[in-house]
């Protein structure tokens, strides 16, 4: 009988240990198929919407700056000023019109960032519809975050990177996004 109780605590644990360890698989599936069905509260479920977009609007912020300041830039130093001075305002505008539900779900339906008038004009999908050529695949960055890489076939070293939070014990959410080098 004590045989039998080890035998079903040990599975148990590993079963535990298994659920636990491919939560984020699950979670990412979930987010695909949310996408993919244009299911919004769902992806309000699965997204931290704040969150992805302060992170989006600190990279592309980053990005301007330093193009701004690099050396051998055709931008007048002026001009240059000015687009400091008035960028992130642009900047925090077209991450509140693009990261939304719909946005998210193309993002993550097509590996490609969207510009904002595909946001608004899209179509909602019909279920199913995904596109074919989106591969995915999973790191762990620690205990509570992982990096889920989106590539295309035509575009395999530019991938848009998920980075998804543990939140609680099996549940995960998406918190920021890292957009391609264009």
């Amino acid at each position: 009988m004590r045989k039998l109780i080890i035998g079903v605590a040990g599975l148990a644990i590993v079963l535990l240990l298994g659920a636990w360890g491919l939560s984020p698989v699950f979670a990412m599936q979930a987010l695909t198929r949310a996408a993919e069905q244009g299911d919004e509260a769902a992806l309000e479920r699965l997204v931290d919407f704040p969150a992805v977009r302060q992170s989006l609007k600190d990279e592309l912020n980053a990005r301007m700056m330093a193009e701004m300041r690099a050396e051998g830039s055709d931008i007048d130093p002026a001009w240059a000023g000015v687009g400091m001075l008035l960028g992130p305002g642009i900047v925090s505008g077209a991450i509140d019109a693009i990261i939304t539900p719909q946005g998210v779900a193309t993002m993550v339906r097509t590996a490609e960032a969207p510009e904002p008038q595909d946001v608004l004009n899209r179509p909602k999908p019909t279920p199913g519809e995904t596109e074919d050529d989106v591969r995915k695949s999973w790191t762990y960055r620690g205990a509570n975050r992982v990096e889920v890489r989106l590539t295309t076939t035509d575009r395999p070293d530019q991938p848009l990177i998920l980075n998804m939070d543990r939140q609680g014990l099996f549940g995960w959410r998406l918190v920021e996004i890292d957009l391609p080098d264009a």
